[in-house]
């Protein structure tokens, strides 16, 4: 019998902090500056003994690495700043069978406005507009 890696599903995904909560409806999204903290929550599906399904994750723009191996299905990020994240997940069957493509769903935080390259500009003209009063 061919025992095959676990199917993983994401249940859950919200992004709290910043200006605005947000449950990830619509996985790829695009929120406004803010430290936000995230809250995912997965499960991977098995035939034989899905109690001992074991996962990894990492959230690209942040981690390099994946995590430790972990039986736990839920994950909480915090200190999320500005920046373009990918979060990823994958499991492994009770018999050793990695799933190949992790699950996943990419956001995005916006920069502060003080970020923004017209803001330099901004600033820039301001300096010199004093210097000349």
């Amino acid at each position: 019998t061919r025992v095959t890696a676990p199917r993983i599903i994401i249940s859950k995904a919200e992004l709290t902090g910043g200006e605005e909560d947000s449950t990830f409806a619509a996985l790829n999204s695009e929120l406004a500056f803010g430290t936000y903290r995230l809250r995912v929550e997965f499960l991977g599906l098995t035939f034989m003994e899905q109690d001992k399904v074991v996962y990894q994750y990492k959230l690209e723009g942040r981690d390099s690495e994946w995590s430790q191996v972990s039986q736990d299905n839920v994950v909480n990020l915090q200190g999320l700043s500005d920046g373009t994240y990918t979060f990823k997940v994958r499991g492994r069957s009770p018999f050793g069978n990695w799933n190949t493509l992790p699950e996943e769903f990419s956001f995005r935080i916006l920069p502060p406005f003080w970020k923004a390259w017209w803001f330099a500009v901004l600033c820039i003209l301001s300096v010199v507009g004093l210097k000349y009063l």
